[in-house]
């Protein structure tokens, strides 16, 4: 899951650093928002604990980006449950989530400060590992 959040916050912040520098250099002609226009998808895996319960939370700075993020468990075949959350707005809460079965939410960041991302799963079967692809698009 960092590797999904992490490659997010890092091409915001990247962005953010690369508008400000051409407008300090005078090579930004016209005002654009702060946007990168950026989406991919990465492979993750997940440890389910011995009551099928998986946590993550992290917090970032993410340059006040909006992200949709789309996500497809593929494994274990199980029924799932998931809550997203973002500090600054957005997120969802799904359950009866099928492997194949896509979910989709929007996440806020802020401009001013570190988004907090808390991501909870619940398996119907535990003490598993988990895989599976999440999309993201800003």
């Amino acid at each position: 899951m960092d590797k999904v959040f992490d490659c997010i916050f890092k091409t915001a912040r990247n962005d953010l650093k690369s508008t400000i520098t051409a407008y300090e250099k005078g090579t930004n002609k016209y005002t654009k928002p702060v946007s990168v226009k950026s989406s991919g998808s990465k492979e993750i895996y997940f440890d389910l604990d011995a009551n099928g319960n998986y946590h993550y939370e992290a917090q970032q700075y993410g340059a006040g980006i909006t992200v949709k993020i789309s996500c497809i468990i593929h494994s274990p075949d199980a029924v799932f449950s998931a809550t997203v959350y973002s500090s600054d707005g957005g997120g969802g809460n799904w359950n009866n989530i099928k492997i194949g079965q896509e979910i989709s939410c929007n996440i806020s960041t802020s401009f001013w400060h570190n988004t907090k991302i808390t991501v909870d799963i619940h398996s119907s079967i535990p003490s598993t590992r988990g895989h599976a692809t999440i999309a993201y698009s800003f």
